[in-house]
């Protein structure tokens, strides 16, 4: 199977959020402030194989453009 092009992975982002989050989820918007900010760290055991990282990573700058992702291996 071939990678997707940019353009193909931005596409296919933007139909997931389409799909998953629609106009908003009224929870999250009644809860949590416009102007909160967020960090996660992803930390593995043992030696693993992660498919679907430039996907992952497209979705997060649909929703934000101050997005930053350091990729540590």
């Amino acid at each position: 199977m071939e990678a997707l092009s940019g353009e193909e992975t931005r596409r296919a982002a933007q139909l997931a959020l389409a799909e998953d989050v629609g106009s908003g989820d009224i929870t999250t918007l009644a809860t949590i402030p416009a102007t909160a900010t967020a960090k996660a760290v992803m930390l593995a055991r043992e030696p693993l194989v992660v498919a679907g990282l430039p996907l992952g990573e497209a979705v997060f700058r649909e929703l934000s453009s101050d997005i930053r992702i350091t990729r540590a291996a």
